[in-house]
């Protein structure tokens, strides 16, 4: 009884919550605005993230991926935000300057990686 009242009320959530966001979209320029800034809106926890695995060096080299999601986010905000709006340009540089920082740290960390070698052994 419990799944079906959370199946149902999921449901309701899905079919009622959009109406209010289908508003925004006006025409193309407001959807692209609105999604360039839902866009920017998903990514911070992922920044916020690769922040905390900067901290540590193990994980440095797995932050390349946050780079990379982090420029097809630029480039998702600069072909939303260029042709419509020049004021909200600070949405390209909030995914700019993490993906430049993102890469940076990245393919250093892979590069100062230390080298592993193969030691022979011999049987007594």
């Amino acid at each position: 009884m419990k799944s079906m009242r959370a199946l149902l009320s999921l449901i309701v959530v899905v079919l009622v919550l959009p109406m209010p966001a289908s508003a925004l979209c006006a025409d193309p320029a407001s959807c692209r605005i609105l999604t360039a800034s839902m866009m920017s809106i998903l990514c911070m926890p992922m920044y916020i993230a690769g922040l905390i695995m900067l901290a540590f060096a193990s994980t440095r080299p797995w932050v390349v991926i946050f780079g990379i999601m982090g420029v097809l986010g630029s480039a998702q905000a600069a072909f939303a935000v260029i042709p419509t709006r020049l004021d909200l340009l600070w949405l390209v540089a909030i995914h700019l300057v993490s993906a430049v920082l993102f890469l940076v740290v990245g393919i250093r960390a892979f590069r100062d990686r230390p080298k592993m070698k193969v030691v022979p052994v011999q049987a007594p």
